[in-house]
């Protein structure tokens, strides 16, 4: 058996074997097993091995793959380690995939109709496997004239918000973002009314959700989430908006795209075209095909060809998650955010909405009736000019 102990190897090549195991453990390509072998004939730190993964949120897929393997030459005190934290992650996944059940009932019996996203239902629809997927949170959309009903409810459930909402607050939210959390015993429940935040421009109009929604089978109750083919467009709209900085929905992604046909992938790229989030798509896949081996059909190649951009973000991502390179100032996102986009139009409504649409801080920093909404148009850009320069002056002192 090898050990994790006295290796003679650079920090550095040390960092790059355990990332390259943890890739051999997500890839999709049939030599998976072999590449796993050859680098487990090398000594592995059990422990970065562990923290690496569980960083990128493929953990239990990771530790799944290499326990599977028969005669694998892994580092005994990790095994034990590694078993430990897979338990704990499937008792985590199953205590939350409970209370989500029960949310969705409390709801169902007070008229709310709700579709679930990510979390328990990503492990299911993705992996049929509910022990496959890490999450901590869990994620609801509703519609939007249901918010306010939805406040109360919970909150007389036991549920404790974010921020103590009264009712013009509760308005101003609804203009201004598109989820609100809640606590209970420490978890979180993220309140969605829209997919993406009000400044993103995308493809997945609430309503069309609700026409196109898909279920999956938890605990013999039937849980309304998206369509695989929604559920890949808002994968590669989240995965934009963080600059795609966890190999977690990348995997996701890959795995998703393989269960759908050639001719539905074509279909979702040529929707996707026609209202400006073809980059990101492109990008996504771009991302699945060369960091978790995923296979492209060859008329999409021809089709991601048309966009070298997407091509170029791509390899800035695999850059950063290589390196370990990623940063997670607001700028940064929002200036790779800004850039995934192909259509010049959608930029500037980027923009504009960044910097002139009142957002949160803006009322909570200022109470202004509902009449006086207007006004918090003019007081953001003051504020964030504030900030600013308030941000500079402690950056030179």
């Amino acid at each position: 058996m090898a050990n994790t102990t006295n290796f003679n190897q650079s920090d550095k090549y040390q960092v790059d074997l355990e990332f390259n195991l943890m890739r051999a453990c997500i890839s999709l390509d049939q030599r998976r097993d072999k590449r796993i072998y050859e680098i487990l004939d090398i000594t592995i730190n059990g422990s970065r091995f562990y923290i690496l993964s569980t960083k990128h949120g493929i953990f239990p897929i990771c530790c799944k793959q290499l326990l599977s393997l028969k005669d694998a030459h892994l580092p005994p005190e990790a095994i034990l380690k590694w078993e430990e934290a897979f338990e704990t992650n499937t008792q985590n996944n199953l205590r939350l995939s409970w209370k989500l059940i029960h949310c969705l009932e409390l709801l169902s019996k007070n008229g709310i109709e709700s579709i679930v996203l990510k979390g328990p239902v990503f492990a299911i629809q993705i992996y049929r496997d509910i022990t496959l997927r890490q999450f901590s949170d869990l994620d609801i959309l509703i519609h939007q004239k249901d918010f306010s009903k939805v406040y109360e409810i919970l909150l007389q459930s036991g549920y404790i918000p974010s921020i103590k909402l009264d009712k013009d607050q509760r308005n101003f939210l609804i203009r201004s973002d598109n989820h609100f959390s809640f606590y209970r015993q420490e978890d979180i429940l993220e309140v969605h009314w829209d997919i993406g935040p009000k400044e993103n421009v995308h493809p997945l109009a609430p309503e069309q959700l609700w026409i196109e929604e898909n279920y999956v089978h938890l605990y013999e109750k039937d849980i309304w989430t998206l369509s695989p083919e929604n559920t890949i467009l808002f994968i590669c709209l989240h995965g934009a908006k963080h600059g795609w900085n966890q190999l977690k929905w990348i995997v996701d992604l890959a795995y998703l795209y393989q269960s759908i046909s050639d001719d539905t992938l074509l279909e979702i790229l040529a929707r996707v075209k026609l209202n400006g989030f073809y980059r990101q798509v492109c990008l996504g896949l771009l991302l699945a095909e060369n960091l978790v081996d995923a296979r492209l059909p060859s008329k999409v190649h021809v089709m991601i060809e048309s966009d070298p951009h997407a091509k170029f973000l791509a390899s800035r991502v695999m850059a950063n998650i290589i390196n370990d390179t990623f940063t997670t100032s607001p700028i940064r996102n929002y200036w790779f955010y800004l850039q995934t986009r192909e259509r010049w139009q959608d930029r500037l409504h980027y923009i504009i909405d960044i910097l002139f649409v009142p957002k949160t801080p803006d009322w909570l920093a200022i109470s202004l009736p509902d009449k006086l909404y207007f006004l918090y148009y003019l007081i953001r850009p003051f504020r964030l000019l504030y900030h600013a320069g308030k941000s500079a002056i402690t950056a030179r002192n």
